[in-house]
């Protein structure tokens, strides 16, 4: 992961601008490596603030416990 840049948006909170870097493996029914193909995505991203957060229920709060919101997403080409 390589974190960019930061931008300011029309709310206080910062947007965080983030390459990932990852490989994705297919896999036969045996768990072997049938393909590799490395991945690239450029993420925008700003954390809930604490009073969004707290409105979130538990089983969500586990998957996301820092309250990351994905605001862009998009595939890189190499």
């Amino acid at each position: 992961m390589d974190h960019y840049c930061t931008v300011r948006d029309s709310d206080v909170k910062p947007v965080i601008r983030t390459l990932v870097t990852y490989q994705e493996i297919t896999r036969d029914y045996q768990g072997k490596e049938i393909s590799s193909v490395q991945q690239m995505r450029r993420l925008q991203w700003t954390l809930l603030q604490r009073n969004e957060l707290s409105k979130q229920s538990l089983d969500w709060l586990n998957i996301n416990p820092l309250g990351i919101q994905i605001i862009d997403d998009k595939s890189v080409q190499q």
